[in-house]
C-alpha cells in the first residue's frame, strides 16, 4: 500500500513543478505579496486537479485545498438539512496545503500534524521557509514528529520553494517523500529519489 502511495505523490511532485517551471513569470510576479501568491497558488492548484483529472474544494476541514471525484461525494439526499451549497466528502484524493511561512508559530509543524490525521489518499505540503541552503532540516523534524505520532500515517510529500533569483531563470525547489520508515529527497540532476543519510532506510527508489 505504502508504494502505491509513494508512486502517487512521485507523480503529484512532477506535475506541481512541470506546473510551475510552465509558468515562471506568472511565478514571479506572485512573489510581490501573500494575496498575490495566494492567488497564484489557487490557480496552480486548480491546475493540478485538472491534470490529476479531479475536482478541487477550497478550505474543506481546515485543510487549503481537497481533490476529489464525482463517486467521493455524499450523496445531498442522504441527510437532514440544506446541502445545497455545500459539499461533504466520503473520500479525499488528495490533501493539500500551502504555507508562505512555515516557520510561524502556526505555520507547517500545525499543518503537518493536521495532515498526519487526515484520511487521504494523498497528503501534500508546499511551503517558504527561512532557509537559504536546504530544507533538509524541515524534512527531518517532520519525519521525527510522524514517527513520534500515535497515528499509523501514510506518506506526505513536502517541497520547500525558494524564491527566485534574480537573472536566474530556473526556479529551484526542494523535495521530501516523508515516511515514519524512510526520509526520501529529490535529485532534480539524475530525476531520482534517494534517502537522506542518516535516515532509518538506505533504500533509493
Amino acid at each position: 500500500m505504502e508504494t502505491q502511495a509513494m508512486e502517487r505523490l512521485q507523480e503529484i511532485h512532477r506535475l506541481w513543478i512541470e506546473i510551475n517551471k510552465n509558468s515562471s513569470s506568472a511565478y514571479y510576479a506572485a512573489l510581490r505579496s501573500k494575496k498575490t501568491m495566494n492567488s497564484y497558488i489557487r490557480n496552480t492548484v486548480f491546475e493540478l486537479s485538472d491534470r490529476l483529472g479531479l475536482f478541487v474544494q477550497p478550505e474543506y476541514n481546515s485543510l487549503d485545498y481537497a481533490f476529489y471525484s464525482k463517486e467521493d461525494l455524499v450523496p445531498k439526499t442522504c441527510c437532514i438539512g440544506n446541502r445545497v451549497d455545500t459539499v461533504w466528502l466520503k473520500r479525499i484524493q488528495v490533501a493539500f496545503d500551502h504555507d508562505n511561512k512555515l516557520d510561524v508559530k502556526a505555520g507547517s509543524s500545525k499543518k503537518f500534524s493536521h495532515l498526519l490525521l487526515i484520511d487521504a489518499d494523498a497528503k501534500v505540503l508546499v511551503g517558504y521557509g527561512k532557509t537559504t541552503e536546504s530544507y533538509d532540516p524541515y524534512a527531518l523534524a517532520y519525519q521525527t514528529r510522524m514517527t513520534d505520532s500515535d497515528t499509523n500515517s501514510d506518506p506526505i510529500l513536502f517541497i520547500g520553494e525558494y524564491a527566485p533569483i534574480a537573472g536566474v531563470d530556473d526556479l529551484k525547489f526542494e523535495s521530501y517523500i516523508i515516511s515514519s520508515s524512510q526520509l526520501l529527497k529529490f535529485d532534480p540532476y539524475k530525476s531520482t529519489w534517494t534517502t537522506i543519510p542518516g535516515t532509518v532506510s538506505s533504500e533509493s527508489l
